[in-house]
Formats: structure tokens, C-alpha cells, sequence
């Protein structure tokens, strides 16, 4: 197994990164120098306890989707070949591989094909199993379960709908893959408004001294960037700017 690690920008500049506590992003540190070569993690409660770290710091890694916990005690890194290339010669593979079998890659990101596998904390947009899943230009979706839509079409239309207000970069393979079982949890109206909260978020920091503050890629958002804007994590400060709960906690306490 390699005994050097490394990090990609791509997944530690963002907001969503930065946002956490600062606990809880060394412990997304410290349990990425540990990881195997697939970037499973034995014993990650021990190294929580070693550095020091809250099973909150844990909740929010698992919350925010940097991590998958398993039921079984043992947690992967989710982006970990976005962060890390391992040469063949230098690769051991993992000895987990029944969970690993509970997996698919898609751009160097881990996706988890079985719910019922993983711990409870991270089943945060992932309710509704999807089955077989194929996806083309136009999206079809097979043997949904457990989902009130009558048919593909009105699946295909209410994705349209919450889509069009989205003004970051488009992904339409990750909301297609994202937003169906988003859906039956939280209904099309409030994914709606979360979009509508977002925008009007990105706009007033601009206004307030961020002026290059981008608007995160759709890909993003729907791997759990959209949950700070859910009707339960979005309040008004008392000077009326409108942000997001999370981020007002972290200032409060930062």
C-alpha cells in the first residue's frame, strides 16, 4: 500500500469543504492518509477518537458526502481518485471487497448502488433504490422502487422543471441520476425553492464583497450541496440576508 497521499483542490476549495468546522475537516484529512489503496478506511471511529474529533465531525463528513460510512464499521473515501492516481506497480487492492461490490465510480467519484448497505447518516438523498439504471440523452429510468410516479414521462418533466432555474454549470447525468429519489423525499416545490434560495444566495454575496463567487456545477449541487437549501436548513439572519443555517452556525462559532 503507497504511504503518500494527496489532495485535489477540486474537492477541498470548495464551499462545501470549507464550510465544515475545522475539526471536521482534519478528520476528512487524517482518515484519507489511512485509507487503503481504494480509499477504504478500517478503523475510522478509532482515528476519530486519536485526533480528537466529535461524531458530529463524523455525521457532517457522512452529511456532506465526503465520506460513505458501511454498516459494517468500515468507511471509503467518496472522491478518492479525484484526489489520488496510484500506479499499477504501487497498487494493493482493497480487502473489502464486499463493499466495494456496493459501488460504482463515475468521474473518480464513488456512488452507492445499495442503501440498505450503508450507514444511516448518509442516506441523505439516496431513500428511493434505484435498479438498473441507463443513461443517454434521454434519460431511462427501470424498475424504480418504492416510487409514487406513475411513469416515466412525469419523471422526465418534473426534472425539467426543477432544473431550468439552476444556473450553474449544467450535469444532466447527475440530475438525472440525483434528483428522482429527491423527489419522493422531498417533493418537486421544495427542491424547487432550495434552487430559488441558492441563486439568491450566490447574488447577494456577490453584492457583499464576493464578486467572483461562482455558482457551483450542477454535479455538485445534487451530491449534496442542495441540502443547506432544503426548507429545514434555510433561515434569515436578522439583517435579513438570506444564507444558508449551516454556514451562519459555522460564522457564529468559528
Amino acid at each position: 500500500m503507497a504511504s503518500k497521499r494527496m489532495f485535489n483542490l477540486k474537492i477541498i476549495d470548495t464551499d462545501l469543504f470549507l464550510d465544515m468546522s475545522t475539526s471536521a475537516r482534519l478528520l476528512y484529512y487524517d482518515l484519507n492518509m489511512r485509507a487503503d489503496d481504494d480509499g477504504f478506511v478500517a478503523s475510522p471511529k478509532k482515528i476519530q477518537r486519536m485526533i480528537g474529533a466529535s461524531d458530529d465531525d463524523f455525521k457532517m463528513l457522512m452529511a456532506k458526502q465526503f465520506i460513505i460510512a458501511f454498516n459494517t464499521g468500515i468507511c471509503v473515501i467518496r472522491h478518492w481518485k479525484v484526489n489520488n492516481y496510484i500506479q499499477k506497480d504501487r497498487y494493493t487492492p482493497t480487502f473489502y471487497k464486499k463493499e466495494l461490490a456496493q459501488l460504482i465510480e463515475n468521474d473518480g467519484t464513488y456512488e452507492v448502488l445499495d442503501t440498505e448497505c450503508v450507514h444511516d447518516g448518509y442516506i441523505m438523498d439516496t431513500q428511493v433504490r434505484l435498479g438498473k439504471v441507463r443513461l443517454d440523452n434521454n434519460i431511462v429510468l427501470k424498475e424504480i422502487e418504492d416510487c409514487s410516479y406513475p411513469n416515466k414521462k412525469e419523471i422526465e418533466n418534473d426534472i425539467i422543471e426543477v432544473r431550468k432555474l439552476y444556473q450553474g454549470t449544467k450535469s444532466k447525468a447527475a440530475a438525472d441520476l440525483k434528483i428522482p429519489p429527491l423527489l419522493k423525499k422531498y417533493s418537486k416545490d421544495e427542491l424547487i425553492r432550495g434552487i430559488e434560495r441558492y441563486n439568491k444566495y450566490v447574488k447577494a454575496e456577490r453584492k457583499t464583497g464576493f464578486k467572483d463567487l461562482k455558482f457551483k456545477n450542477e454535479k455538485t449541487y445534487w451530491n449534496g450541496g442542495y441540502v443547506d437549501y432544503l426548507d429545514e436548513n434555510f433561515i434569515t439572519d436578522i439583517n435579513k440576508a438570506i444564507k444558508p443555517k449551516m454556514e451562519i452556525e459555522v460564522k457564529n462559532y468559528g
